[in-house]
């Protein structure tokens, strides 16, 4: 007699076995897929990692986890939260920094032709992406201005080898570089600015000049990319907070959402249909599904259709499995498997990344129910917006060299005052401070 038992125990372990492997798969993050070798052995392009490829293959691992996008776009929101705003940074006497917030219709103008706030929004996410960004000057037809600050994509941005200098004097930008080679007329090849060794007088005199302005946080024993710190979790806790739902999805996509099991037993079959070993085993399947069907016509609502029919074979028939047995399964197979796996992943992507989860709404670990009160997310926030200054500072490098190559500093600051630029970061005050948010200056010090 055939061994295939319609809908029965074997099928259900392959259905459950299928989202096991899938599982198990899930947890090794995807293999790169490697960059022509001509591209790889480029003696001129320093690949970013090994093949050329690590920008994309980090979109590629986080792209179907649920916390880590949402994270970066709020710490970019969370930098730029309060806006930009400039003014003039002043010592009096006693040796204190004073600062005066102040509005210049040529800066405006500037600020809004240039779109700089899509500027500050972009490099903000490119860089707690990869701790890499990179921003676009063009310089006016008479060399004497910048006229424009463009962001550009970090994915498609590459250095030039060092010279016999130790120097890196170009940046190219690829929209594919799985397909670069040296003719490639969409790929541009500008010159990067270095703030140490680069001469801003000789440059002036080059018209409608474009080059690239680096914006990084450097990381020991990276000459040329840096690394995000959390990058540590693609390896680690990403691959568990990727198969957790993968597996949970792949159960549900393969029926184990069944509520009901109906076991028959063999002999049933023999009886009802005299010549039931002579049949095919097609035949068989079809009256199966056929008294699955008439059999679930005495369901009602949501019973209809979740059920699932086989057959019990037993040498004693009658004796052991003497009549029908309608059996209900347990729902925690389906929804409880792993929960504690995927909150403990989540916590260490939150910490790896420099977020409290509470300014999520969200409890870690095997309790989620403490989403922090009032207060903790008060410190919480204060003090994630504390630490943000380092990051503010290299956003705004660009903003920093035009005020200075465009005139403004001199014109507005002149010898004893300096024109900056910051980030108006709020922070939240105590209800009995007598004030509901105070705003940092330049130094990041709460102002009223």
């Amino acid at each position: 007699m055939s061994e295939l038992l319609p809908m029965g125990e074997q099928q259900y372990a392959m259905l459950f076995n299928d989202a096991v492997m899938l599982l198990a798969s899930a947890l090794d993050p995807k293999p790169r897929q490697l960059i022509d070798p001509e591209i790889k052995d480029n003696k001129e392009i320093k690949n970013w990692g090994d093949d050329n490829n690590y920008p994309q293959w980090v979109l590629e691992q986080i792209g179907d986890v649920t916390l880590v996008e949402p994270i970066l776009d709020w710490k970019a929101r969370a930098l730029y939260s309060g806006g930009l705003a400039y003014g003039l940074i002043s010592v009096d006497e006693k040796g204190e920094e004073q600062f005066q917030r102040i509005i210049d219709s040529e800066i405006e103008d500037w600020m809004e032709a240039t779109d700089l706030d899509t500027y500050i929004r972009a490099a903000s996410i490119q860089f707690y992406t990869f701790y890499n960004a990179f921003a676009q000057l063009t310089q006016s037809r008479t060399g004497e201005y910048i006229t424009y600050l463009t962001p550009l994509d970090a994915v498609d941005c590459r250095y030039q080898r060092k010279d016999k200098k130790g120097f890196i004097k170009k940046v190219y930008i690829s929209p594919d570089w799985e397909k670069y080679n040296d003719k490639d007329k969409e790929t541009l090849k500008l010159d990067r600015f270095d703030a140490i060794r680069t001469n801003v007088e000789e440059w002036k005199t080059m018209a409608n000049h474009q080059f690239v302005y680096d914006l990084n946080s450097p990381s020991p024993g990276r000459a040329y990319y840096q690394k995000a710190p959390w990058h540590v979790i693609l390896s680690t806790w990403l691959p568990i907070a990727r198969a957790v739902p993968a597996f949970k999805k792949a159960l549900l996509k393969n029926q184990l959402t069944i509520k009901y099991i109906i076991k028959v037993p063999e002999w049933w079959w023999e009886w009802k249909y005299k010549d039931w070993l002579a049949k095919s085993e097609a035949d068989r399947l079809k009256l199966i599904t056929l008294e699955k069907q008439e059999f679930e016509k005495f369901f009602k609502g949501d019973r209809q259709g979740n059920s699932m029919m086989y057959t019990q074979r037993d040498s004693t028939h009658a004796k052991t499995y003497s009549e029908w047995e309608v059996v209900v399964v347990d729902d925690k197979m389906k929804t409880g498997m792993y929960i504690e796996d995927s909150q403990e992943a989540d916590a260490h992507i939150f910490k790896n990344m420099g977020v409290d989860s509470t300014l999520f709404g969200n409890g870690t670990g095997k309790d989620r129910s403490g989403a922090g009160s009032g207060s903790d997310k008060r410190v919480a926030w204060n003090n994630y917006i504390m630490m943000t200054k380092p990051h503010q500072d290299i956003i705004l490098k660009p903003l920093q060299l035009v005020s200075r190559w465009n005139g403004w500093q001199k014109r507005l600051g002149g010898a004893n005052k300096r024109l900056v630029f910051w980030m108006k970061n709020y922070q939240i005050a105590r209800l009995d401070s007598g004030s509901e948010t105070e705003k940092s200056s330049p130094n990041n010090e709460a102002s009223s």
